[in-house]
């Protein structure tokens, strides 16, 4: 059983962070990004052995195209709140100051131009994404945040809309570009949902085997003297009751708790959607 200690800890930090922020005014409220993927440095250092980041590494330097994923995303995740810089050759340089902020969030929405999310920008015509970013500030958990407009054209990516040239304009690009690298992967991932009750939540990727090794000591529910199984995959198999003439093939199916209690977090387990497809094609396997 792997040591999860470290890897709880990064995880309430989070969600702690996630829970306690105030957005006034204008700022985004950050139940807009619940179900965010933790990409701090923190967290994938600590989520070695509990998610399954082996799946999104090798994309890291691939270029994802809209058409990879249908068109469309829908994508968020948590970073490192550190500054950058880009070096006249395109180079992003870290600047080692985090601006007072303790987490970045990320959402990125990439649809067609005509959906409602679009409305403000003046052409229709082509695939866009929406980045939202907000930022959490250390000394009072005060939200700032910011909404920026990337088109995909001639099989590239370009910003719409005002912004410095240098930051903005180059961020739009790199979270669009990111957003769909983190999407690809996401359909061949299974993913477990955690968070306090009423809360946004935080996403990890893992599969069947990582989510029932991983939380092999979740809570034991009220009332009861055993955990229960959690979601998994029963194999095609042939079955005879008792009262049956002859056997019956029982086909490969998912069967198990999808939600579960974790040193008090409120859990939920999602199948990958590349293997729903297979099942309700008829082909899982």
């Amino acid at each position: 059983m792997t040591d999860n200690s470290h890897f709880l800890g990064q995880v309430e930090d989070i969600l702690t962070w996630f829970s306690l922020a105030e957005s006034r005014g204008k700022a985004l409220p950050l139940s807009m990004f619940d179900g965010a993927e933790p990409l701090t440095e923190g967290y994938l250092a600590s989520a070695n052995g509990v998610a399954d980041l082996g799946s999104l590494v090798p994309l890291l330097n691939e270029r994802v195209k809209p058409s990879d994923v249908g068109g469309k995303c829908d994508v968020a995740w948590i970073g490192n709140s550190d500054a950058h810089q880009w070096t006249d050759d395109g180079a992003r340089v870290p600047t080692g100051d985090d601006g007072g902020f303790r987490y970045g969030f990320m959402r990125v929405r990439v649809r067609h131009g005509a959906d409602r999310i679009f409305r403000n920008t003046r052409d229709k015509t082509f695939t866009m994404s929406c980045i939202d970013v907000a930022a959490v500030r250390k000394d009072d958990a005060r939200v700032e945040s910011n909404t920026l407009f990337c088109g995909f054209k001639g099989g590239r990516w370009s910003p719409i809309g005002a912004g410095d040239p240098l930051y903005h304009h180059r961020v739009s690009i790199e979270h669009t570009e990111l957003a769909l690298k983190l999407a690809f992967a996401r359909r061949y991932n299974w993913s477990v949902l955690i968070g306090y009750a009423g809360c946004p939540r935080l996403r990890f990727a893992t599969d069947a085997y990582g989510a029932r090794e991983s939380f092999r000591l979740r809570d034991i529910p009220e009332g009861k003297s055993r955990r229960a199984a959690l979601l998994h995959w029963v194999s095609e198999h042939w079955r005879q009751r008792r009262t049956d003439a002859a056997p019956h093939l029982v086909q490969k199916h998912l069967r198990g708790a999808e939600h579960f209690v974790w040193n008090g977090l409120r859990c939920s387990v999602e199948p990958a959607p590349f293997e729903l497809d297979q099942l309700r094609a008829g082909g899982a396997g």
